[in-house]
């Protein structure tokens, strides 16, 4: 893995909280899906490092995001390039 395969994943971790502080999200289950959606693995270890509940909401977005990209790619991609 390369430096710019981990970029989105560091700059997600870094500006995700001061963001969503700025916006006045104070809901841990949001705030830890929005950091696993957004910045995957780098973000979810942040969140678990933040709130247990930020954690596991981090760990099922990224879940969520890993198979609805599984199954949803294909036919976006079939649907594209038609």
């Amino acid at each position: 893995m390369n430096a710019p395969d981990r970029f989105p994943g560091l700059v997600g971790a870094l500006v995700v909280t001061p963001l969503l502080n700025a916006m006045g999200v104070r809901d841990w289950a949001a705030r830890g899906f929005a950091l696993g959606l957004v910045a995957h693995g780098i973000g979810t270890a942040r969140a678990w490092s933040v709130h247990p509940r930020a954690g596991a909401y981090a760990s099922l977005a990224m879940g969520l995001h890993g198979v609805l990209a599984a199954l949803l790619l294909p036919w976006l991609a079939r649907w594209l390039l038609v």
